[in-house]
């Protein structure tokens, strides 16, 4: 069975939404497909391997608890990478929390507003390791 999405073209992903005092926003995204036809067998099962762009190399990261009201623990484990850098982003994109740690680190969400945010991990090289939705309740 073919791609149903041409992957030579992009494609733009828009979505409208309000925030919480009634204004508009837009959030626009350009995605492109992999030639998945290309990862297809006789079977014609497709392989999953290497399409999220995360260069995780079998890191296995931890993040919990998920939902969280307080404390956010990040584990890292297999890894060889000394140092990692969390970020903590919010809905529209900003940075509200940036850390630097080794394997294993605690961050403190009491000043994170209720809602979803996002855990962005990256080794000291700028390789995304992982990014997970993270919900903080209050």
């Amino acid at each position: 069975m073919p791609c149903a999405f041409d992957t030579n073209q992009i494609y733009e992903l828009i979505i409208y939404a309000c925030d919480r005092t009634g204004n508009p926003v837009c959030f626009s995204f350009n995605i492109s497909f992999p030639d998945c036809d290309a990862d297809c067998g006789e079977s014609g099962n497709r392989s999953t391997e290497n399409r999220t762009g995360l260069a995780n190399n079998n890191i296995d990261v931890k993040i919990y608890p998920n939902p969280t009201n307080q404390n956010l623990n990040i584990e890292i484990l297999n890894s060889k990478v000394a140092q990692y850098t969390v970020q903590i982003i919010d809905q529209l994109g900003r940075v509200a929390i940036n850390k630097v740690f080794d394997t294993n680190t605690n961050i403190d969400t009491q000043s994170l507003k209720a809602g979803i945010h996002f855990v962005k991990i990256t080794k000291q090289s700028g390789e995304m390791i992982q990014i997970e939705k993270l919900i903080i309740l209050r």
